[in-house]
């Protein structure tokens, strides 16, 4: 009688003589064991998932809040400038400074942009995590 280590698929190792397993309580054993571990597996990834979903939807609007931030800084620079323009009388420059504010804020500005980037975010998001089962 020889016994050997079989290594099948999704099974652990168990000695086995002629084929047929020594002990019929080691495939009830294995069947259980890697049926748990399996659940467990799954279940951390799809936590993993969930976790890394939420982190860059928190990225992304924090980045929306630094651009609302930094936006609000610039444009409080653009008025001091238009003021200090039409103090000096300078027209042409109060127009080109009056057209920076403009672009800034409207639809190809940086915060419309950083907007549109979070609703892309929350779009890749929310499709990533219908392809995991979430427990209900």
């Amino acid at each position: 009688m020889s016994d050997s280590l079989s290594g099948e698929e999704g099974k652990a190792l168990q000695v086995k003589d002629g084929g047929t397993p020594l002990d019929a309580s080691v495939d009830f054993i294995n069947t259980e064991v890697f049926s748990y571990v399996s659940k467990e597996g799954q279940a951390n990834a799809y936590q993993a998932v969930s976790q890394s979903m939420a982190q860059a939807i928190q990225d992304a609007r924090m980045g929306l809040q630094n651009m609302v931030i930094l936006t609000g800084a610039v444009e409080t620079l653009v008025m001091k400038k238009i003021a200090e323009c039409v103090a000096a009388g300078d027209d042409a420059g109060a127009a080109q400074w009056t057209t920076f504010a403009a672009t800034l804020s409207g639809p190809t500005g940086p915060l419309y942009a950083q907007n549109t980037f979070l609703g892309a975010v929350g779009d890749t998001t929310t499709a990533i995590l219908k392809e995991f089962p979430n427990g209900s």
